[in-house]
């Protein structure tokens, strides 16, 4: 099916827009601080994300958007590959960033760059291309053990950096395409039933994630030691009451763990009140159900997959991000899409949004 000369759909469109406005009002409240004294002055951080991450993002994304998706087919499995292998890179010593115990970014001297943002999107591609491929043979138990290795092969990668949340949303996502391409109920309750199994060990084996899981559980428990955070973004979110206190009145940014990404949501909470996160709630909730709905209109199944993947991608992210700033599922440390300070993150997601508004011409 080939992409005809016309507008991308008007709602995904009007959404993608009003998400990059709440991100850009958002983070120049929430990086204020930081700004100033990083920076010596409040849009230090701003203007990063703005050229390197809403610029530079934006005008990939249009690439993205211009550039035709079928061709996509052919370069998946290079892609994927060459993803895994930035991803191989990030344990070189001379190349990787540790951060808070955990190497997830490259330095490449003049920019950093985190690959499992970008593997979320080439694993995307890489499995609409193989399940369409497959498609007829999908329920049998062959596509299950190769679609089981390929998925441990990626997840092995962020297990060892180690990255649990992404690893989760990449799990999530790619059980999701599995089961739109045609999966065997029961092959999904095997997969589910050990990625269960499997969670409850990393847990059980790590005090860091314990300990996480401990405050989830009793917030209240240590509120100066391991409960702080999630005390403090429950007391910012909780102070904007209905209305909130209005843009960039904020009071609590200082007091909230990594604001400008993992937190980002308190602040926006915080300001516009109860009001400002329903709505915020709702542009996402519409961007997932407008996603599936163009998707369910396509005849290409590779077009119908990727237009899955990436509104399943975006929906259990900023679901997973908000039920934890809220003390409804434990902290991550992941960020909130499109809102979130972070080149890496914004980049990929432009490029992701772009893909989507192109195949959003299929429909007629």
């Amino acid at each position: 099916m080939k992409v005809k000369s016309k507008m991308p759909d008007k709602i995904l469109l009007t959404v993608v827009l009003a998400l990059l406005g709440v991100g850009i009002i958002t983070l120049i409240s929430a990086s204020i601080q930081e700004s100033q004294k990083d920076f010596s002055n409040i849009y230090g951080y701003f203007l990063h994300q703005l050229i390197y991450g809403f610029l530079l993002g934006g005008t990939l994304g249009y690439l993205a958007y211009r550039f035709p998706y079928q061709k996509l087919k052919k370069i998946s499995l290079p892609i994927f590959a060459g993803s895994l292998l930035l991803m191989v890179l990030v344990f070189v010593p001379q190349l990787s960033v540790t951060t808070r115990g955990a190497q997830r970014w490259l330095n490449f001297g003049f920019f950093t760059f985190q690959p499992s943002e970008l593997i979320k999107l080439t694993f995307i591609i890489y499995l609409s291309a193989w399940f369409s491929a497959r498609i007829k043979d999908i329920s049998k138990k062959n596509s299950l053990i190769s679609f089981s290795v390929l998925l441990g092969i990626l997840l092995t990668f962020l297990i060892l950096q180690p990255d649990l949340s992404t690893l989760g949303i990449i799990a999530a996502i790619a059980i999701t395409m599995y089961f739109v391409a045609g999966a065997n109920l029961k092959h999904l309750m095997i997969l589910c039933a050990v990625g269960s199994a499997s969670l409850f060990v990393f847990i059980k084996t790590s005090p860091y994630r314990l300990n996480r899981i401990l405050t989830f559980l009793d917030p209240a428990n240590d509120p100066l030691g391991i409960g702080y955070q999630i005390n403090q973004i429950l007391i910012a979110i909780g102070s904007g009451q209905f209305w909130g206190a209005g843009i960039l009145r904020g009071t609590h940014k200082e007091f909230l763990p990594i604001v400008m990404s993992d937190s980002i949501f308190a602040v926006w909470a915080e300001e516009t009140g109860f009001l400002g996160s329903v709505l915020l709630v709702l542009f996402f909730l519409i961007l997932v159900l407008r996603g599936f709905k163009l998707a369910n209109l396509m005849k290409d199944n590779f077009a119908k997959l990727i237009m899955i993947g990436i509104s399943s991608w975006f929906f259990i992210q900023a679901t997973i991000n908000i039920a934890a700033l809220l003390g409804m599922f434990p902290l991550t440390g992941i960020t909130l899409p499109f809102i979130s300070y972070g080149s890496s993150s914004m980049v990929i997601t432009l490029i992701s949004t772009g893909l989507m508004l192109q195949l959003s011409k299929l429909i007629k």
